[in-house]
């Protein structure tokens, strides 16, 4: 697979990134901070300032701890409210 192709086909784009890699994982923090722009361009301006505060707001004061819970669409569903409630830290145990 052509490496320059994969990363969401930016390479005419004016705030693209110098060198695409791959994948998001081989990316530098550098690298994915200059991706930053270009991927704003995809989301409305509400959008991103509601993203900013969610993530100004995330706490790691409290964690989750989930115990020999079977029903995984429980634990899915304890997982989507602490992320909207910005919990950073769940544990599961068996």
């Amino acid at each position: 697979m052509d490496k320059n192709n994969i990363m969401g086909k930016y390479l005419h784009h004016q705030n693209r990134p110098q060198e695409p890699t791959s994948t998001m994982s081989e990316l530098t923090v550098e690298q994915k901070r200059e991706l930053l722009p270009y991927l704003r361009t995809f989301i409305t301006e509400e959008r991103d300032t509601r993203i900013l505060e969610v993530l100004q707001n995330r706490t790691r004061h409290l964690t989750i701890v989930l115990e020999d819970l079977y029903q995984t669409q429980n634990i899915s569903a304890v997982m989507r409210t602490c992320e909207c409630y910005g919990v950073q830290d769940v544990h599961i145990i068996e």
